[in-house]
């Protein structure tokens, strides 16, 4: 079962949500770079950068590089989504929902099943005796 986080903005119908998958991102931890560049965070991967020439500086050699680059990229995998969120939050989009499914299908079917507005009741049935008048009473 999967998380996902549903985003819109105020004035923005529901039809245009944007369902994100909260947890590991796998695209985000193999092509971390072009991930973020995808996605337009633009600090992100500006410190994507700054890191990767801190570690290319540090002299560690070609396996410590490779270790402390997996270490970059598991970040980025593990945080990514949780990055993407608090952009949109700054361009005026809001958390509206938390839903839990298992594809993300069934999280759009689950959460628009939600919104939709209850089917009216039926009245009651009228007491085939009749109810009391406020006089008729003792």
């Amino acid at each position: 079962m999967q998380v996902y986080l549903v985003m819109r903005e105020e004035e923005m119908p529901a039809a245009d949500s944007l369902f994100l998958r909260d947890g590991f991102s796998g695209e985000a931890f193999l092509l971390a770079p072009f991930w973020l560049l995808y996605h337009t965070l633009w600090l992100p991967t500006l410190a994507y950068v700054l890191a990767l020439i801190a570690i290319a500086l540090l002299n560690v050699g070609f396996g410590g590089f490779l270790v402390l680059l997996m270490a970059l990229h598991g970040f980025f995998g593990m945080e990514g989504q949780a990055m993407r969120a608090a952009e949109l939050a700054k361009r005026g989009y809001r958390l509206r929902e938390v839903v839990a499914a298992d594809t993300l299908d069934d999280a759009e079917l689950r959460y628009f099943t939600d919104m939709a507005p209850a089917p009216a009741r039926p009245a009651p049935p009228a007491m085939p005796w009749g109810v009391p008048d406020q006089g008729d009473q003792p």
